[in-house]
């Protein structure tokens, strides 16, 4: 498997977009040939940073609801055991599913775009044990075709509620459809578009972004939690 640690790894060149060193916070490398391979959208400023949600969801998950997600992954792919596959989570949020999947026995490669949410998997696999050899964490892109080249391919690639928020979803779709292997699954979840609801929610979601650290709290109290939620 490709796997390379989130706190070392190979040359930057090697991983393509990137990786988490030190603070959560911390920027892309820019430096060299691979500043021209880094994504727009690891450095644009409209986008919205989930795993700043996502931490503070951690803060309340507990077993229950490890195993719930648990059920849930069963009853979505209609397996009990994930034994001898291959799981790619593409845009991994607080690592979760990652973790559920894993739990079932699959080997996993989470990775996210965002640093914080990389940062907040890997805070569950340490959880589970951080000495697992098969489950290997990354910071990337759906819309790096290299990046993703490298992971290889997978028997289930699952991402859930993450590409519409690339600004180029049919793109990233085409790019984890090319990392499913000819048996394989590909699971995803994307937003519907629900008309005049929809577009309400699109102007919340807006002002929640531009306006998190002065008014999230007030906004979030009237329109409710799902105005933070990722995916």
């Amino acid at each position: 498997m490709n796997c390379y640690p989130v706190d070392g790894g190979p040359d930057q060149d090697a991983v393509s977009s990137g990786h988490v060193h030190g603070s959560a916070a911390d920027s892309p490398t820019t430096a060299g040939s691979t500043a021209k391979r880094i994504p727009w959208e690891m450095t644009a400023n409209t986008r919205f940073e989930f795993g700043h949600n996502w931490t503070k969801y951690l803060e309340s998950l507990d077993e229950p609801r490890i195993r719930q997600a648990e059920e849930s992954v069963r009853a979505l792919l209609r397996r009990d055991t994930l034994e001898d596959t291959r799981f790619l989570d593409a845009g991994s949020g607080s690592g979760l599913f990652s973790l559920a999947a894993r739990r079932l026995g699959a080997e996993i490669t989470s990775f996210d775009l965002d640093a914080e949410s990389v940062a907040c998997t890997q805070r569950l696999k340490e959880a589970a044990g951080a000495a697992d050899e098969h489950w290997c964490i990354l910071r990337g892109s759906v819309l790096d075709r290299e990046f993703l080249g490298k992971l290889g391919e997978f028997d289930i690639v699952y991402s859930w509620g993450v590409l519409h928020h690339t600004g180029q979803m049919w793109e990233g779709l085409q790019n984890l459809a090319l990392r499913v292997t000819s048996d394989g699954l590909l699971v995803i979840a994307i937003y519907n578009d629900q008309g005049f609801p929809s577009r309400v929610w699109h102007v919340i979601k807006r002002t929640y972004h531009s306006c998190r650290d002065f008014c999230a709290r007030s906004l979030l109290s009237v329109s409710g939690p799902g105005a933070s939620s990722a995916g």
